[in-house]
């Protein structure tokens, strides 16, 4: 009979509290007029739901909750009981997983694959780039090779003074010093062309013009050997060949 009455008793402990903790769990119910969102992060609910019940059952067993009868309890002992339950509620919350709680965070959605439009946009984006690069090369080349006529009859004309020890160390200085800037310049056009090259060939939106301005890069090292020859003339007229393979490839991409 005292075993039974113990048994009693402690059901009807139970029961009061089993009753309390659904009226708390009553937040974490997935209804089913809740968002697509909310349904998908059931596995966090039902974590949680399962740690409270762990909790509280762990609590009615070990005395953290007292199994007088429900009848029997005084309202100093209920107050007792309801903050030992919200302990007892806390500590779960600071146990569960908190991977169960990032389980809709950790979700990405796919990025969605670009239209046609978009990709005929993007297209059209890099090709004006690749032409207005190219545009940028002929320009100054052009210019350069028009500012080379000039300054070749300049060392021209000094090398000659210099035969006949016409020429102080000054100038022979200073001519030196055109004849290496003129040389750099070469240089850069070869390593700007053949950047350029370079490009177009692993960009897929400029590929297709690829064929038409390969070789651009070996005309400016042609040039640029000739330069070195101190035949400046000769590279000038190099680069002019140069020029006018540019414009074809422009003249291409403009269409």
């Amino acid at each position: 009979m005292f075993e039974q009455e113990q048994g009693i008793r402690l059901d009807a402990g139970f029961d009061r509290k089993f009753r309390l903790f659904l009226d708390c769990e009553g937040g974490f119910v997935v209804d089913e007029a809740e968002p697509l969102d909310q349904k998908l992060s059931f596995l966090s609910h039902t974590t949680r739901s399962w740690s409270f019940r762990v909790i509280l059952t762990a609590a009615l067993v070990f005395g953290t909750i007292p199994t007088k009868s429900a009848n029997k309890l005084t309202a100093e002992e209920e107050t007792n009981t309801l903050k030992r339950i919200a302990f007892t509620l806390l500590a779960a919350f600071f146990l569960i997983p908190s991977s169960a709680f990032s389980q809709t965070r950790g979700r990405s959605s796919k990025p969605k694959p670009p239209t046609q439009a978009q990709q005929a946009q993007r297209v059209a984006q890099v090709r004006t780039q690749g032409a207005t690069r190219v545009a940028e090369q002929v320009k100054n080349i052009a210019r350069f090779t028009y500012l080379l006529g000039g300054i070749t009859s300049t060392i021209n004309a000094v090398d000659d003074a210099a035969k006949q020890n016409q020429v102080s160390p000054a100038g022979l200085q200073q001519n030196q010093q055109r004849k290496a800037t003129v040389k750099s310049s070469f240089r850069d056009f070869k390593d700007g062309l053949d950047k350029l090259e370079i490009d177009f060939r692993n960009t897929p939106e400029l590929q297709p013009f690829y064929i038409k301005l390969a070789g651009v890069a070996a005309g400016a090292a042609t040039a640029e050997e000739q330069a070195n020859a101190n035949q400046f003339d000769a590279g000038g007229r190099t680069l002019l060949n140069v020029i006018n393979r540019l414009a074809d490839v422009l003249v291409i991409m403009r269409q």
